[in-house]
């Protein structure tokens, strides 16, 4: 009977285990490449699973056209600071980006316009969190339940609980019995979790990285551009160089000489990830951002 409770106890730790590790480990970089005539620009779909990438091939008078229209959005989001603003210039955005054919494969333009505000707070909800945290200095790089856009280089989609099942896979390399039941698990509660809950807050974008070598001083890569935000504690832009504050996500990209570690920037995001000329472009809501000029203190 003792054996049979064990027997129970460990198979609802592994349901529980298998719930959470159920998004694939994967990650991302969605990029634009050009040929002479051509230039071939990517849309991803972050937060919501069911609708492939989209690529286009633009011509170089359309791209230039793309282009500006983005650093004129850019441009009006910088001088807006309350929601009631900010939603009609995403909306407009979304329809500016399908006359180029660029929202995700298979979604209208309005699921993408509902897509890019989903996660953003609401007015009286903003009021009340800005009396409470307005005042304190010490958190002007956060901002919480927000839209957020902006072009930045050096930046990476991560799928859910990335970091989660990446440790769990290196434990796999010693417990292989034990990981192969838990992975088949989660690999069936993965199919039942996409088909009655198809959309995901916990996707979340790196900003910056660190090369960390065994022997030698290690190296950054810092993420630059301007990213805007308006959240719960009011507009942010973070301009210039900056790295992702919220965690260090470990990578797999390891080498005799050393290995990656990724920081996590924008957190719960859900909207649209397109690779452009010299960085990737994000326009969407999340659940946090936390930037800031140095790389986070471990």
């Amino acid at each position: 009977m003792m054996e049979m409770k064990k027997i129970h106890v460990v198979g609802v730790i592994l349901l529980f285990i298998g719930v959470a590790v159920a998004p694939s480990i994967n990650m991302s970089v969605v990029k634009a490449s050009q040929d002479d005539d051509l230039v071939e620009v990517t849309t991803q779909a972050c937060g919501i699973k069911g609708y492939g990438n989209t690529t286009v091939k633009l011509t170089r008078e359309q791209y230039q056209n793309l282009e500006q229209y983005l650093v004129e959005f850019s441009a009006r989001l910088n001088q807006t600071t309350t929601r009631k603003e900010a939603v009609p210039i995403f909306k407009e955005a979304v329809v500016e980006l399908e006359k180029y054919g660029l929202l995700p494969r298979g979604m209208s333009e309005e699921r993408a316009q509902r897509l890019v505000i989903s996660i953003c707070f609401s007015q009286r909800s903003g009021e009340f969190f800005k009396r409470i945290f307005g005042g304190n200095q010490d958190i002007k790089s956060i901002n919480m339940f927000c839209l957020v856009s902006g072009k930045a280089t050096n930046i990476m989609s991560f799928g859910a609980f990335y970091p989660l099942r990446l440790y769990l896979s290196v434990l796999g390399n010693s417990f292989s019995d034990f990981w192969m039941f838990t992975w088949i698990i989660s690999e069936i509660l993965l199919v039942l979790r996409r088909a009655f809950f198809p959309l995901y807050l916990f996707g979340e974008f790196s900003i910056g990285e660190v090369y960390k070598y065994y022997q030698g001083s290690d190296k950054y890569y810092p993420s630059t551009g301007t990213i805007f935000s308006l959240g719960i504690l009011g507009p942010r832009i973070y301009s210039g160089s900056y790295y992702g504050q919220i965690r260090e996500i470990p990578t797999v990209q390891m080498s005799p000489v050393g290995y990656s570690i990724y920081y996590s920037g924008i957190l719960g995001f859900t909207g649209l990830n397109i690779g452009i000329s010299g960085g990737n472009f994000l326009i969407g809501s999340c659940i946090l951002v936390n930037i800031e000029p140095s790389p986070p203190e471990v």
